[in-house]
């Protein structure tokens, strides 16, 4: 990345019009494309960093992902030819059951079919590459979390005594390794499901 330079992670959950504005509301996809060809006059998807993320459509009980790479191509190849659009990686998320997509799915009454169904993809391959294992969310306050979904759910990261710590304890520590486990709960098999979801994407 240049010096001083900002990487884009854009959501965009599908390159298909239609998917996308019956998923996000009409308009979001022109809307997104003008975004991201502005991005790209500004240099983004060339010099710098422009990843796009897709996300499966919601419903009664949502999709895992499709393989990622063979999707990338198929945005790569469409956004390119139809729009000259450019991007460096697409990143397949699951929907995990967190903020508004757990509302959405408490409101259908499909709340228990989900997790049950993420539970019941489990893949342990995916366990070595989970972001909470080496990655920390911050929120405004300094309260430290194993990741931003556990940040979502107000599941702070603990001291070995239960203490919820914060980022002026590891600096007064001089040390990030305050905390000994990851909190989890049931959210947490949305990133171990089939081929796994983190910050870089797919995990296996």
């Amino acid at each position: 990345m240049p010096s001083g330079g900002v990487g884009i992670v854009a959501s965009l959950p599908c390159y298909l019009e239609d998917n996308v504005d019956r998923q996000r509301g009409h308009g979001v996809y022109d809307a997104s494309i003008r975004a991201l060809q502005r991005l790209n006059a500004l240099g983004y998807g060339d010099t710098l960093p422009l990843d796009l993320v897709y996300n499966p459509p919601l419903g009664p009980c949502p999709p895992l992902p499709p393989p990622q790479a063979p999707l990338a191509e198929a945005y790569k190849s469409f956004l390119a030819e139809t729009f000259g659009i450019r991007f460096h990686r697409l990143l397949a998320l699951a929907n995990l059951p967190v903020g508004r997509t757990r509302h959405y799915l408490e409101r259908q009454g499909s709340d228990r079919r989900y997790l049950q169904y993420l539970a019941a993809h489990f893949n342990p391959a995916t366990v070595p590459g989970l972001m909470c294992g080496d990655h920390l969310s911050v929120d405004y306050r300094g309260q430290l979390y194993d990741c931003d979904f556990n940040q979502m759910e107000d599941l702070p990261l603990r001291s070995p005594l239960g203490q919820p710590l914060t980022l002026a304890d590891c600096l007064a520590a001089h040390s990030l390794d305050l905390a000994t486990t990851v909190q989890t709960a049931a959210h947490c098999f949305g990133c171990t499901a089939g081929s796994g979801s983190s910050c870089g994407g797919a995990l296996t």
